[in-house]
């Protein structure tokens, strides 16, 4: 991180392959990163566990060759 983040503080992630970014807050701070906690319902969280098992699958096979 080029920043240092507050605890509580409000972010947006963008995952490389995934189509939305992500909403959370920082739940811990430390020297070199953060825990943050994603805000997501059910099926949101779903859909996301989808699309990042079909990422890894296809970078996976990608490997292979």
């Amino acid at each position: 991180m080029n920043t240092p983040l507050a605890e509580n503080s409000a972010i947006e992630i963008k995952i490389d392959g995934i189509d939305h970014d992500i909403s959370g807050h920082v739940v811990r701070a430390f020297d070199d990163g953060v825990a943050v906690e994603f805000e997501l319902e059910a099926a949101e969280e779903e859909a996301l566990l989808r699309e990042i098992n079909a990422l890894h699958s296809a970078t996976s096979r990608a490997d292979e060759f």
